[in-house]
């Protein structure tokens, strides 16, 4: 295509007049999936799938009729994606007050408050319900304590995976070994640095 050119997640058109024009580029292999409204996790990773798509295109659009275009894209993905169009919209409408509404100065508290990580595991509407349990107690015994709740799962997809090769028993080092005299009782209690089987020659050959 002339005057257009691709680069990373931009593509820049150049117009026969002069000028140019930035829009978000999708690459020819994009499958047209993200993360599904049905799927069975927190619904703030469905919200950042969409909103970090929405933020991407108003960084990136030069032209609002290049916004908007982009913006009935992101609704189409997100409905074939089962997404409901009043969630939608209602995180396009953030986005946009997030970055065009001007935000009110806050005055620095006097007191500091401490963050604390909590993660939960996840299993549905009982995990937000524990969550919000948790919240409600912090914030009336412990006023300057922020508690910040990560949704986690029990189970991981690497965990199904072997990420290294298992080392056999002969070949482990700092292995700590009783050798028994078969001719009499002594015995001897040692920890190999190298490898266990170049240990145990050392004892049948000296």
């Amino acid at each position: 295509m002339p005057h257009v050119l691709p680069f990373l997640d931009v593509l820049v058109r150049r117009h026969p007049g002069g000028g140019f024009e930035a829009r978000v580029y999708q690459k020819p292999t994009f499958t047209s999936l993200t993360t599904k409204w049905d799927s069975f996790v927190s619904k703030t990773y469905k919200y950042n799938a969409l909103s970090t798509k929405i933020y991407r295109a108003i960084k990136i659009c030069s032209s609002y009729t290049g916004l908007h275009r982009e913006f009935e894209f992101i609704r189409s993905l997100a409905i074939n994606n089962g997404y409901p169009i009043y969630v939608i919209d209602s995180i396009i409408r953030r986005q946009l007050d997030l970055i065009y509404t001007p935000s009110t100065p806050i005055s620095p508290p006097s007191l500091t408050t401490d963050t604390v990580v909590l993660r939960v595991p996840y299993y549905g509407s009982l995990s937000q319900v524990y969550a919000k349990q948790i919240i409600s107690a912090t914030n009336k015994n412990y006023p300057l304590k922020k508690i910040r709740l990560i949704y986690d799962v029990k189970e991981r997809v690497g965990s199904g995976f072997t990420l290294k090769d298992p080392i056999p028993h002969q070949m482990e080092v700092g292995v700590v070994y009783e050798a028994i005299c078969p001719k009499c009782t002594a015995h001897y209690t040692g920890k190999t640095f190298r490898h266990f089987k170049a240990r145990i020659h050392e004892h049948h050959n000296y």
